[in-house]
């Protein structure tokens, strides 16, 4: 959703710096709609404790996609090793290796 998008929706002005943490927000709020969202913000605004929850939300978001990364760096080393081993096995005809 866009600055003006939301805008629009809500009836509310907003600088740059305040629409991004309502990106953030929006962002952290799943497969919830822009409708909707713009709904449930008018209702609650700037909450301390909606913000808390939607910078607990990004940052976990950001740590799971560290972690999907990592998953599939060993993913890649783990076939890789394998491969290494499958090679040296067939090289000495070693079906135990």
């Amino acid at each position: 959703m866009t600055q003006k998008e939301f805008e629009e929706r809500t009836g509310l002005k907003t600088d740059a710096e305040e629409y991004a943490a309502i990106e953030r927000m929006y962002m952290s709020a799943g497969s919830m709609g822009k409708d909707e969202f713009c709904k449930r913000w008018r209702q609650t605004g700037k909450n301390p404790l909606t913000m808390a929850l939607a910078d607990t939300a990004t940052s976990l978001n950001e740590m799971l996609g560290e972690c999907r990364h990592e998953l599939i760096d060993m993913r890649e080393k783990n076939i890789e090793h394998a491969r290494f081993l499958l090679g040296k096995a067939h090289a000495y005809a070693d079906t135990d290796f």
